[in-house]
């Protein structure tokens, strides 16, 4: 007897020998008020790609911009520009990533 009679006949018998459902009305929505609510994930997988990715451009364009100003006999006021940017980047995507913990609270 192979594993596919085997299956086929286990799911016969519990069929014949399981006891019928109960023909309640109220036993779903009795069953459904006592189960805890589910937790809702914080944040989905695209945000979360998104902010490691957001992550690795900040730091790829950080390291380039020190770089850049550690290597060049002048500094300008471009590069303290984009330095900036770059660390207001890094505040911006903290602030996204902390507020919605704090709002759920």
């Amino acid at each position: 007897m192979n594993e596919k009679e085997k299956d086929k006949q286990i799911a016969r018998f519990l069929k014949d020998n399981l006891p019928l459902e109960r023909r309640d009305s109220w036993f779903v929505r009795k069953t459904m008020n006592r189960l805890p609510e589910r937790r809702q994930r914080l944040f989905s997988g695209w945000e979360i790609a998104s902010f490691v990715v957001s992550f690795l451009v900040l730091a790829g364009l950080l390291a380039w911009r020190l770089s850049v100003m550690y290597y060049s006999p002048v500094v300008q006021v471009s590069d303290y520009l984009l330095l900036c940017l770059t660390v207001f980047g890094f505040v911006f995507l903290g602030f996204s990533i902390v507020l919605p913990v704090v709002r759920r609270g």
